[in-house]
């Protein structure tokens, strides 16, 4: 095994350890809102949302969407269902 310089192992370990430090001290300026309790989150969601509702005119509502089935015709597709319109 080598010998090792004591010394610089030292010092390898204090700055280990200040950046360490350094990097809790930036930790919650950058990351704190993940500390912030999902009930809280979701109690500000919910306040945000019981805003009066306005009644708007006809002119501007949306209409209702109208279901497909009303316009397009879906038949069965398949090559023994094809074959008997051919054979019929």
């Amino acid at each position: 095994a080598k010998s090792c310089n004591v010394v610089a192992q030292d010092n390898c370990w204090k700055k280990c350890i200040e950046t360490e430090l350094e990097a809790a001290k930036k930790w919650s300026h950058k990351w704190g809102f993940l500390k912030t309790p999902l009930d809280e989150l979701i109690h500000d969601k919910k306040e945000e949302n019981t805003s009066p509702k306005i009644e708007l005119p006809e002119h501007l509502q949306v209409r209702p969407v109208t279901p497909v089935e009303k316009y397009i015709k879906v038949r069965k597709l398949g090559f023994k269902i094809a074959m008997q319109q051919y054979v019929s």
